[in-house]
């Protein structure tokens, strides 16, 4: 599968801050309409409809570049130190961004 760089996720920046206490007269269906017509719709998000990845995927690919940015690699800062240490050793021996 050759994956591209994702979009942002399509939701409404106050989904998470919405209260249902002491709304009842709220029309709920109406208010959430857009999303739940999304879950209904799911499939036309799917990831396969990207064209196989033939061969390995280039380190500096866009996707790569994009990945290596959002990633959180480690969790120990030990194991973070060293690697960061390597990627640089690397980067400047192969020209790595």
């Amino acid at each position: 599968m050759q994956q591209p760089i994702p979009s942002s996720p399509s939701q409404p920046f106050n989904i998470h801050d919405i209260s249902l206490r002491g709304k009842h007269e709220e029309n709920w269906g109406q208010l959430l309409g857009p999303m739940i017509n999304q879950w209904n719709n799911q499939t036309d998000f799917r990831v396969d409809a990207y064209p196989r990845q033939e061969g390995l995927l280039s380190f500096n690919s866009d996707y790569m570049v994009w990945y290596r940015r959002k990633t959180k690699m480690f969790v120990d800062p030990k194991d973070a130190n060293m690697a960061t240490l390597v990627f640089f050793i690397f980067s400047v021996i192969f020209n790595f961004k």
